[in-house]
């Protein structure tokens, strides 16, 4: 896995929290911090492009679950819903990975905590 600078990791720790908090606007200007986009990119239709790709996964999501006559939770989440709009917004925006961040090792990284042979450290 790649180290990275304290710069880098500290926008990709505020790119995780935006994320959460549903922060799309600050979410785009981590996304340049990080360089996935260009620096003379304009992050907010990107942030506009992310949140609606988060909306219509959240819309499916709540529409599968009422079929069902559950109430949509985290675990219910449409991903293939979500991945599709995600990939829209990749190739209409100018998202690169930059060389020193795989996006699949930081998603997998933060997915799945802590290795097994690191647990009984903590």
């Amino acid at each position: 896995m790649a180290e990275l600078d304290a710069d880098k990791r500290y926008h990709l720790i505020m790119a995780i929290t935006h994320l959460i908090n549903k922060d799309y606007s600050e979410l785009g200007r981590d996304l340049v911090a990080l360089d996935f986009l260009p620096p003379d990119t304009d992050p907010i239709p990107v942030s506009r492009a992310i949140e609606e790709a988060f909306e219509a996964s959240k819309r499916a999501s709540d529409a599968d679950a009422a079929r069902n006559g559950q109430r949509a939770t985290l675990t219910s989440l449409n991903f293939a819903t979500l991945t599709a709009n995600l990939g829209r917004v990749a190739f209409a925006f100018p998202i690169r990975i930059a060389g020193k961040i795989s996006a699949r090792d930081a998603f997998f990284d933060c997915a799945r905590g802590p290795r097994p042979e690191l647990r009984s450290e903590l």
